[in-house]
């Protein structure tokens, strides 16, 4: 039973003893002792339970702050990867791809474990708590995923424009018309490749960005539960923002 459900108890059984009263108005009068040591017994029983109402309450207060600590590990953790990635975006080109898929793949490894960990606790007391955290390790998972398949999109689309920059050059000093038509088919296909892998990045761009925007209208919630030291970082999390929207200056209130 919840500490609400059991406040409605105590509230129900107080307005059922005042309408005893309210019906019996001799009840009340000093001048019969039984009716006093009545009246002194329900005094007590309500002193009672209100204590025990106190102490109810006090301890599902205790338990929810228990579930809270408990879990602030797991947003830290998720929030810890997230900024890592914020940062990896700002400082683009200090790692290999390779080793940025690896940090991807075993982030993703460790936040799926903890997912499963939470939904296990669905029918938890305090579910609403799990559910919170279990929004924002999914959310993060699916970041760290966009930035993922970013990182890849973007190899591919920076190869293509080397490609297609090289086919041109070559075509610009083609020096007979053998050369010329051989140099044209190249360009006009690395061009064509070009142009699709500029389409795949900025569709995985507006993917990054959607995600960013979801952790964002999540943050201010963990800050409320969790505190500031557990949730992403503003400058990290803006950076981003700014980098990836289409529109510019759409984030900068």
């Amino acid at each position: 039973m919840t500490a609400a459900g059991f406040c409605g108890l105590i509230a129900n059984f107080v307005m059922l003893v005042r309408h005893l009263f309210e019906l019996s108005p001799t009840f009340l009068c000093a001048g019969n002792l039984m009716q006093m040591s009545m009246k002194r017994s329900v005094i007590g029983i309500l002193a009672a339970i209100m204590l025990a109402a106190g102490g109810y309450v006090g301890f599902q207060q205790y338990r929810a702050l228990q579930v809270l600590q408990s879990l602030r590990p797991t947003v830290q953790l998720a929030s810890a990867y997230l900024d890592e990635f914020y940062a990896l975006e700002r400082d683009h080109g200090s790692i290999s791809l390779a080793q940025y898929c690896e940090k991807a793949d075993a982030a993703l490894n460790d936040l799926d474990s903890k997912l499963a960990e939470l939904k296990s606790r669905s029918g938890h007391e305090h579910a609403e708590l799990y559910s919170i955290v279990a929004m924002h390790v999914e959310t993060s998972r699916q970041s760290i995923r966009e930035f993922s398949a970013f990182a890849r999109l973007r190899l591919d689309h920076e190869s293509a424009k080397k490609a297609a920059d090289n086919s041109v050059s070559k075509l610009q000093i083609s020096r007979n018309y053998s050369e010329l038509k051989y140099a044209r088919t190249n360009a006009d296909s690395a061009i064509k490749e070009l142009k699709e892998a500029r389409m795949k990045s900025e569709k995985s761009m507006a993917l990054v960005y959607a995600s960013a925007a979801q952790v964002k209208s999540q943050r201010h919630v963990l800050k409320d539960r969790f505190g500031i030291e557990a949730v992403v970082s503003q400058d990290g999390l803006d950076y981003v923002l700014n980098k990836f929207t289409s529109d510019p200056g759409k984030n900068s209130a």
